[in-house]
């Protein structure tokens, strides 16, 4: 990394921070490190602090159903580009919807929100 990439980065974090974010320390992120947060350097998506977000904003939703839906956010099936970012864009603001079995037999549909949009505070930032 370049010296202004490393400085751009810190600017970046500290602008993120003063916006509410939490920001980590990127020894947090290594594959190898304590806190093993992602398997691979090229994981984007760091499963288990989605996992629990999800599971916080939504807590009427089974489990199941956030597996299901963190399944389906980190698979791009579409033929373009163009595509996955409608579809992606599409679940980031309607959520998606996971069909279940339900334990009085048959199907149940659940809906998965990815951002509490009525509580911002709800969100793990």
């Amino acid at each position: 990394m370049s010296l202004f990439d490393s400085d751009l980065e810190q600017a970046c974090l500290q602008w993120f921070a003063e916006l509410g974010y939490d920001v980590v320390d990127s020894d947090n992120l290594d594959p190898a490190g304590v806190y093993q947060e992602r398997g691979s350097f090229e994981d984007a998506i760091l499963e288990g602090r989605l996992h629990a977000a999800l599971e916080e904003i939504n807590d009427d939703v089974p489990t199941d159903a956030v597996d299901e839906a963190i399944r389906r956010l980190k698979r791009r099936d579409a033929p373009t580009l163009e595509q996955n970012n409608l579809e992606f864009h599409r679940m980031l603001t309607d959520g998606i919807t996971v069909e279940l079995a339900s334990e009085e037999g048959g199907v149940r549909g659940h809906r998965v929100r990815l951002f509490d949009f009525a509580d911002p505070e709800r969100n793990d930032w």
